[in-house]
Order: C-alpha cells, then structure tokens, then sequence
C-alpha cells in the first residue's frame, strides 16, 4: 500500500504511460533517484505500541539505519510513520543527518485509513521540493 500511495503522490502513472505496471513504475521510482528504504530495520510490528517497541526500533536503527544512511548518502529523507518520525527524528539529528529531513512533522503510514492524510502530506512536501522528487523533468524511464 506504500508503494502505490507514494506513486499517486508523485504521478508515476501520469510519467509511465497507460500502461503503468508495477515495474515500470518502479523503475521511473528509481529513474527519479528515489530509495524507499525500511528504517525500522527490525520487525516491531507484533510488540505493543509504546516503550518497548520504540526501544526495539531505536536499537535495530542505531546498528543498522546508520550504516545504511552511511553507504547511501541521501541527499533529503522523508519519514514515514508516526512512532519512526517520533523515535528516528532525534536519533538522525544526533548523527548529522536532520538537516536532510524533509517533513516537520509525522507522516502517517497509508495503512489503516490513513490514505487521505498520507496522501495530503507528502503531497505538501513535494510540492514544496518538485525537483527533489523529479516532479517536471524528464527521467531515464520514461524517455524511453
């Protein structure tokens, strides 16, 4: 559901053509320079929301989401999800990279009836950034 909430947001359809398939949409994703990168690191799903989960998180992110951020090197980052915009923000600020972080506030994962608020608030952020999200400009995907 992620995926295809963020490619309404950033009209990958619209840039791939009628026939938009999910790999083609991905590869305009990628054409863009886009990462859709998983900064939970660990599944916390199943523990109870609170302490114990943002606890988990914050570990499985200080060891690995670091590392990753490190090979990566984005040039903006958008959180996703309320408890990681909550837990991550402070942590990636501490490791120089809150500068970069594009939303001010949470985002609400499109999950569970959030898909209008999700959809409103990302839009937001890109259209305050077009050509950070490759809004107007010609990408490797669909100029061929």
């Amino acid at each position: 559901m992620l995926f295809w909430e963020m490619a309404k947001v950033l009209g990958l359809a619209e840039a791939c053509g009628t026939a938009a398939s999910k790999p083609r949409l991905l590869a305009e994703f990628s054409a863009r320079g886009l990462w859709l990168v998983d900064s939970a690191k660990c599944a916390v799903n199943r523990l109870d929301e609170g302490r114990r989960r943002n606890a988990a998180l914050t570990r499985c992110s200080a060891l690995w989401l670091k590392r990753e951020l490190e090979a990566l090197r984005p040039e903006r980052i958008v959180l996703i999800k309320t408890n990681v915009f909550g837990v991550l923000r402070p942590l990636l600020e501490e490791w120089g990279w809150g500068e970069r972080i594009l939303n001010q506030r949470s985002l609400p994962h499109p999950a569970h009836g959030n898909q209008r608020k999700f959809r409103e608030r990302l839009g937001a952020i890109v259209r305050d950034n077009p050509t950070l999200f490759g809004i107007g400009q010609l990408s490797g995907a669909s100029a061929g």
